[in-house]
């Protein structure tokens, strides 16, 4: 379950970082 979550928060943060910062 951790893991799973792990893999979807490495892959929703850096999103949400670019959309927020604009920097991609």
């Amino acid at each position: 379950f951790l893991p799973v979550l792990a893999g979807i928060a490495a892959k929703v943060v850096p999103a949400l970082f670019c959309k927020i910062t604009k920097k991609c």
